[in-house]
């Protein structure tokens, strides 16, 4: 602040004070804050018309055309009335002082306004029709008549019938709003452009159309840029920006304004006007300091707060540099604002993935439902970035909800999602030290799943070895074989007249036909009977079995032994052995075979004259017990 500050604010609470008695006002309250306010230190209130008033020199004399039909509005120092223009036929609105205010520097400051807004022929500045004296001889501004509301009017009533105009076009009230307020600094930029600056931007000083027209009006403040400095403190406390407090005008610039238009949107943003307090004084100890670091509530577009934070802040250099960088940047959040609403529904399926994810760890939810929520995610994601590829909010949400599915991953240890997540992450150059520790586990994951894997194969190797449904008709043809042989034995022993008739050599040399028939079988189906670990089992515990028959035959014959029931009750004892240990060390299903040989030989030793029956019948019951394992184990697999 300039050394001329301090004079200013020395005569600030009772210039203030002299100055709201004579609008009307009191020095605290809305109408002080939110009211235009005009102080000049050292200037003393002057009629219209004594000695030292300055002359009005005025060609035209409107007297006999305006026609007076009420009012329009009123403010600080005039009034705005209606009237009928009768040259033109027309309705028009003329601006002029109230008697109490009509000092000389009052009309001067309306033929300033009068001039200056009627050198700004713009669309969205009203149309000054003429300036001269009233009926009175005091100097009046005859403009256009706007048929609408004023912006503020229109903010405070949601139901003002205006709004559905604005809504079926934007769907929105904020984007309506943002809409009004690119016209606003269209008319600015309009102005800056012939070195005007407003010095009284807010809603209150916006007129809107019923045809959706938008007008920036009440230029009774405005300042020629490169005008000699004078010292005064005019604007509006609540919106005016901190050099605006300076007593310095040479401060002034197009910035000024680009602060009160982020003062117009900080007000759509937060229903309040930046400089806040209770009382003027407060309300310009907050302009001094400046809004630039003011907070919003969640919602709120992060576009449109970072710029208004832009264009409040203390420092001109640093705001946005006119009016129309504002207006580019209005524009392009309005372009953005689909796309911020994409953002938005990411975030919200971001949001969904976090929780389920949390939900299939806890064993709520089935992964299903997380890998489609993740798929739905990715989706939006991609839509959102696609439409605006800076959204910040949505390039953050799109990381942290591809990290949270990379922790799932590692956690369920997915290292197929897991590497895919990873590999694009580093891709896009997101920061090491989020991704070390998960490659790390990555990496972990990996060795565990080759250990698994390698337990898998060999389990899995193991299971087709031992796998009962391998070559099965070929063991069923073995079993014929040994039926078919055993039965060829006993018909012959038959014909023979039964044991009686026959040697123990002789038994040997049957016992060797079997033997030889079973390795000839065995050898003939060689591929498929040695196919796996239980084919070789099964298929050398028959043959064994039936060798030891062989040698024990032999070697009984050798040591002189001549009862074949003896012979014969011990080679189901061998055959009760060697299937029993084969069923415990080889196959479980070999359990049946050694039962039916038991049962026989048990048979055969309280039964000796039953002894070849017993025998002979000893391999069928075998046969079958093991068809019917087999047969009901293939059904359990």
């Amino acid at each position: 602040m300039s050394a001329s500050t301090d004079t200013l604010a020395a005569e600030t609470a009772e210039g203030l004070a002299h100055l709201w008695r004579t609008l009307g006002h009191g020095v605290d309250g809305e109408s002080a804050t939110q009211g235009t306010l005009r102080y000049r230190p050292g200037a003393v209130p002057e009629r219209a018309g004594s000695p030292t008033a300055s002359p009005l020199a005025l060609a035209v004399d409107l007297a006999g055309d305006l026609e007076v039909t009420g009012v329009l509005g009123e403010g600080g120092m005039g009034q705005v009335l209606a009237a009928r223009q009768r040259s033109l036929e027309r309705v028009v609105a003329v601006k002029h002082l109230r008697p109490a205010q009509a000092t000389s520097e009052a009309e001067a400051a309306l033929l300033d306004e009068g001039r200056i807004t009627g050198g700004l022929e713009h669309p969205n500045i009203v149309p000054v029709h003429a300036l001269g004296r009233g009926p009175d001889g005091a100097p009046v501004l005859v403009m256009k008549r706007i048929e609408g509301v004023s912006w503020r009017a229109l903010l405070a009533d949601a139901e003002h019938p205006l709004w559905a105009r604005l809504l079926a076009r934007t769907g929105d009230r904020l984007a309506a709003n943002v809409e009004i307020l690119v016209a606003v600094c269209d008319a600015l930029a309009f102005a800056h452009a012939r070195d005007v600056v407003h010095r009284d931007v807010k809603p209150e000083n916006v007129m809107l159309g019923a045809f959706g027209e938008v007008y920036l009006v009440d230029w009774g403040i405005a300042r020629r840029l490169g005008s000699p400095p004078a010292p005064e403190l005019v604007g509006t406390p609540a919106f005016m920006a901190p050099e605006m407090l300076d007593a310095d005008t040479g401060r002034i610039s197009a910035r000024t304004d680009v602060y009160l238009l982020g003062g117009v949107l900080h007000m759509l943003l937060t229903g309040r006007p930046p400089n806040a307090g209770q009382t003027l004084t407060a309300v310009c100890a907050s302009a001094l300091r400046g809004g630039g670091a003011v907070t919003f509530e969640p919602g709120v577009p992060l576009a449109l707060a970072t710029l208004c934070r832009a264009a409040l802040d203390r420092d001109p250099g640093k705001r946005p540099t006119g009016a129309t960088a504002m207006r580019a940047a209005l524009l392009e959040w309005l372009r953005l604002r689909a796309a911020e609403d994409l953002g938005r529904g990411a975030l919200r399926r971001a949001d969904e993935v976090e929780q389920l994810a949390a939900a299939v760890s806890a064993g709520t939810a089935a992964p299903v439902a997380l890998e489609r929520a993740a798929i739905a995610c990715r989706v939006a994601f991609a839509d959102a970035l696609r439409a605006w590829p800076d959204n910040p909010e949505a390039r953050a949400g799109w990381l942290r909800c591809r990290l949270r599915l990379l922790d799932h991953a590692l956690q369920g240890a997915h290292v197929e999602a897991a590497e895919a997540l990873l590999e694009e992450l580093t891709a896009e150059g997101v920061e090491s030290g989020l991704l070390v520790e998960r490659a790390r586990r990555l990496e972990a994951c990996r060795v565990e799943r080759r250990a698994f894997a390698e337990a898998a194969d060999h389990g899995r190797r193991m299971a087709q070895a031992l796998d009962e449904r391998t070559s099965l008709r070929e063991r069923r043809w073995l079993w014929a074989v040994l039926l078919g042989s055993t039965t060829a034995v006993l018909l012959l022993i038959l014909s023979r007249g039964g044991l009686g008739g026959i040697t123990v050599l002789e038994t040997a040399f049957f016992a060797l036909f079997v033997d030889l028939a079973l390795i000839g079988a065995a050898y003939v189906g060689r591929r498929a009977l040695l196919a796996n670990v239980f084919n070789r089992r099964v298929t050398g515990v028959v043959i064994w079995s039936m060798t030891a028959l062989v040698f024990h035959r032999f070697a009984a014959s050798y040591a002189g032994e001549t009862r074949v029931e003896a012979v014969l009750l011990t080679d189901l004892w061998i055959l009760v052995g060697a299937t029993g240990v084969a069923a415990f060390t080889v196959q479980r299903l070999l359990a049946p075979i050694a039962a039916t040989f038991a049962i026989c030989a048990l048979g055969a030793g309280l039964f000796p004259e039953a002894t070849l029956v017993l025998f002979a019948v000893a391999p069928v019951f075998a046969v079958v017990a093991a068809l019917w394992a087999h047969g009901r184990a293939l059904r359990r697999g």
